[in-house]
């Protein structure tokens, strides 16, 4: 067959699926995929073995950043598989980021698409190919194709914002990829053709069509539209005046002017120690900003804790835009921004020298903010030690390195310690429950064994497995639970109680904000609903792990054995909201908004 025009220009592409070598037709139709896209000049990466062997998730880390598209190619297995769901996770979470142009389906065989599959999975864009593969193949390759011809990369960010694939839970940055253009409603059912995710502005968008388009309402819909643009109109404009007002107004009293906020984000592309990855980049969103001096820049740094020298980080060199800034920035190394750097500054400096560190002329520093660093009045007891923690110092318990952990060699922070064991509770979960009809009882009981473990902690956990039974898991990482069954006989408090205890201090102290007060509720309100689901999981796991092989095979158990997965699937990943399609809560959503804690307002800087 001749080659196709290279219309791709080169893009690279993931293929993830979990075959083996017995799966002759889907493996045939996936040799078939990767060749079509290479004929296109796409770049496809697909891992030598299986989803479930140990180096798939280490592989798709190292090489989906540098990629532009990832292709779910669903079969059977892979719905049950908790590293396909990992990956499509990862995914997503790239996509978001806007470090992915487009994840996409490709059901490769007429049992792959019904079933149980998630939610998130449903939502993308589909191609049918279990019963016409070729057709399917060329409308994907056609998808790619077309996305690339219609929004290059260099397309402005408005477009890039409106075209948008899935939702983004922060503000859209400045500029990046552009996803999936052109395409049709999930409600289609020619699978085939790529389907329109919904956003989180779909609700709004399909009852407002209703409304204005219902044949009984359609000129009291008018009408009400003509009143809400004027309405808008005028408070635009009244908001406007007052911007420009403030702006040009000094600070008076205790007012202080706030020129908008940089927060971090987690990239979760974490190495084997947990200390990258996390809090490795930050979203920065300023509004009002003057305009430098002719020959003058601004430049952009973060600075390290008052007590520490040198060191700063420059973030960018720039000039408003309508007095704007709108930065993304990603650490190269996703190194922990947060656990080497409290403050940001931006100086104004000659445009013709970028500068090593920030000048030493204060009179130059124009904005500033920073993390409170005063410790509290209010004494901690920590161990048979009295300590006086500032919020920087919670604040990064919770997200780059607490001392408790630190000294028992688990690095990182409580969040990643607590966010990996729920997700290794879900593995394992998955594992006992496998798939279809339950064969291997050795197994299962080695996987509630595990979940035992990490629930308990290694030194409780006997009081709820058949005596004799051996410590399956890492004994360093088990030593610290999930659940706290008896603070007094654990070296530190479980992950739950412990990250509870910090959220506490941050938000009594009076320096904590109103913002942090809020988002911290919301995120201890979450951590209940997950321990909730983790108790239900040991209580599930107990009756398990005491039944003999005989028992665990047997059909009556197939219902613990789904309420099992079912606990640890909802602690990991949450629930999706049925009126709007969302999924939020679990693990996964605590993890990726913990390091919103740690935002910064930016103000004018004072000596």
């Amino acid at each position: 067959m001749p080659k196709r025009g290279h219309v791709m220009s080169s893009p690279g592409v993931f293929i993830c699926h979990d075959l083996d070598a017995k799966a002759h037709q889907e493996l045939q139709i996936l040799t078939r995929l990767r060749q079509r896209l290479e004929e296109t000049g796409a770049t496809v990466t697909v891992y030598p073995g299986r989803a479930s062997d140990d180096g798939f998730l280490p592989f798709l880390n190292q090489t989906l950043p540098d990629l532009q598209w990832f292709i779910l190619f669903q079969t059977p297995t892979t719905a049950q598989s908790y590293q396909v769901r990992m990956a499509v996770n990862t995914a997503l979470k790239l996509l978001e980021q806007h470090r992915l142009q487009g994840v996409v389906r490709f059901l490769a065989s007429a049992d792959g698409s019904p079933g149980e599959v998630p939610a998130e999975w449903t939502a993308l864009p589909t191609f049918d190919g279990s019963y016409d593969y070729p057709r399917a193949i060329e409308k994907l390759v056609l998808t790619l194709e077309q996305d690339r011809t219609h929004l290059p990369v260099s397309a402005p960010p408005q477009a890039v914002q409106a075209l948008m694939a899935t939702p983004s839970p922060g503000p859209a940055p400045a500029s990046g990829p552009s996803t999936l253009t052109s395409l049709r409603s999930p409600a289609q059912a020619d699978y085939d053709r790529p389907l329109l995710p919904p956003n989180r502005l779909a609700p709004f968008g399909g009852s407002f069509r209703d409304f204005y388009f219902g044949a009984t309402e359609r000129g009291r819909a008018i009408i009400g539209l003509s009143f809400l643009l004027v309405a808008t109109l005028v408070l635009g404009t009244v908001m406007a005046l007052l911007l420009t007002h403030s702006s040009q107004t000094p600070a008076t009293g205790n007012v202080t002017i706030s020129y908008g906020r940089l927060q971090f984000f987690n990239t979760g592309l974490t190495g084997a120690d947990n200390t990258t990855g996390i809090c490795d980049g930050l979203d920065i969103h300023l509004q009002n900003l003057g305009t430098p001096q002719s020959g003058q820049s601004f430049y952009a740094w973060l600075l390290r804790d008052k007590s520490q020298l040198g060191g700063a980080l420059l973030l960018a060199k720039f000039t408003p835009v309508h007095g704007r800034l709108d930065l993304r920035y990603t650490s190269p190394n996703h190194q922990n921004l947060l656990g080497s750097y409290s403050r940001f500054l931006i100086t104004e400096e000659s445009a013709s020298l970028t500068p090593d560190s920030p000048t030493a002329d204060l009179t130059r520093w124009r904005y500033y903010a920073e993390i409170p660093q005063v410790p509290d009045p209010q004494a901690e007891t920590v161990g048979n030690t009295t300590v006086h923690y500032s919020n920087l110092d919670h604040l990064r318990h919770l997200l780059s390195g607490e001392p408790q952990l630190d000294q028992l060699s688990l690095h990182g922070g409580l969040s990643v310690w607590f966010f990996e064991n729920v997700s290794k509770i879900f593995e394992w979960a998955s594992a006992a429950r496998g798939t279809g009809v339950p064969r291997d009882a050795a197994e299962m009981h080695n996987a509630l064994v595990k979940i035992l473990d990490y629930l308990d902690g290694t030194e409780l956990v006997a009081q709820d497995v058949p005596r004799g039974t051996p410590i399956l898991v890492d004994p360093t990482v088990g030593r610290v639970p999930l659940l706290t069954l008896d603070e007094k006989a654990l070296p530190v408090p479980g992950y739950i109680r412990h990250i509870e205890l910090d959220l506490i201090a941050l938000t009594s102290s009076p320096h904590s904000t109103a913002a942090q007060r809020q988002l911290a509720g919301q995120i201890d309100a979450e951590l209940n609903r997950v321990k909730a689901n983790l108790d239900q999981v040991r209580q599930d796991a107990r009756q398990l792990v005491n039944m003999s092989p005989k028992q665990l095979l047997a059909s009556s158990t197939f219902p613990l054995l789904d309420d099992l997965l079912s606990q640890a699937r909802t602690a990991f990943i949450g629930e999706v909201n049925p009126a709007t399609g969302i999924r939020s809560g679990g693990a996964v959503w605590i993890f990726d908004h913990m390091p919103e804690l740690a935002a910064l307002n930016v103000t004018p800087y004072k000596a």
